[in-house]
């Protein structure tokens, strides 16, 4: 059998069960629609920063993966009524500014079928790290189109219950 750097053994399926956008709690009001870049951004390729937080299966947790998802969509939620330009978009590639449209967050939940091993170290040159980030958007990814999400958070379920939560931010705004 072939054993990749999450841990995964075999081929991995990966399946997405739902994809939405999270919008903020409240709107963002009229005079913060703007959200200016700094001209050192804008010397920057519109990649993304990226972080998996990884969570075992609890045992004692008595939330199930429905219940947690449910709460993570909520406190994203009030947290972009806070951060709104995270739930803006990027008008344009060259454009010196965010539109904080309240357009929202893109929030993909997946399931794989195969084991979570946080003991293994990740590489980038595996396509399987791809998988757990929403559109495949990691570090070394620019972003494919000019109206792309500011933010985009994934939800993976392993067969061992345990899950891994996948957050790409642009860094125009991540920094």
């Amino acid at each position: 059998m072939i054993r990749n750097i999450l841990g995964f053994e075999g081929r991995q399926h990966h399946t997405i069960i739902s994809r939405e956008l999270i919008k903020p709690s409240s709107p963002t009001p009229s005079h913060l629609r703007i959200y200016n870049l700094s001209k050192y951004d804008m010397y920057n390729s519109h990649y993304y920063v990226s972080l998996i937080f990884y969570y075992p299966n609890d045992k004692l947790c008595s939330l199930t993966l429905d219940d947690k998802v449910r709460k993570m969509k909520e406190s994203l939620s009030q947290s972009l009524t806070r951060y709104y330009p995270f739930a803006g978009t990027l008008h344009s590639p060259t454009s010196p500014y965010t539109l904080c449209n309240d357009e929202g967050v893109v929030f993909v939940i997946a399931k794989h079928d195969s084991q979570m091993n946080m003991s293994q170290h990740m590489s980038d040159d595996d396509d399987t790290v791809g998988q757990l980030f929403v559109d495949g958007l990691s570090w070394w990814q620019q972003s494919p189109n000019k109206r792309a999400n500011l933010l985009g958070v994934q939800v993976n379920h392993f067969a061992c219950g345990g899950i891994a939560v996948a957050v790409a931010i642009s860094h125009l705004i991540g920094d």
